[in-house]
């Protein structure tokens, strides 16, 4: 997970519209195929490389409005490699 700063409403209208009467719904979760994985790369996502996601032809956000507000986290994680000593 990226630490995000917590939203704060700017008005008693927005804390009412974003906060009190929002109903969140449960993540999104990519999976990829060949290798098999969890997760998208964000080089991927970012040059709109696709091809290896799982149902990525399925339709989402089906009964939505004209638009949606999508939050993306992006983990980076280090790859140590272990090398032979002689």
């Amino acid at each position: 997970m990226v630490p995000q700063k917590r939203y704060t409403p700017h008005t008693s209208d927005d804390r009412r519209r974003y906060v009190d009467e929002v109903n969140l719904e449960p993540p999104i979760h990519f999976y990829m195929q060949k290798p098999d994985e969890e997760g998208i790369p964000l080089k991927d996502a970012l040059h709109g490389r696709f091809a290896r996601l799982v149902q990525r032809d399925e339709p989402m956000f089906q009964e939505r409005g004209p638009s949606i507000s999508v939050r993306i986290n992006v983990s980076v994680t280090s790859h140590r490699f272990a090398v032979p000593q002689s």
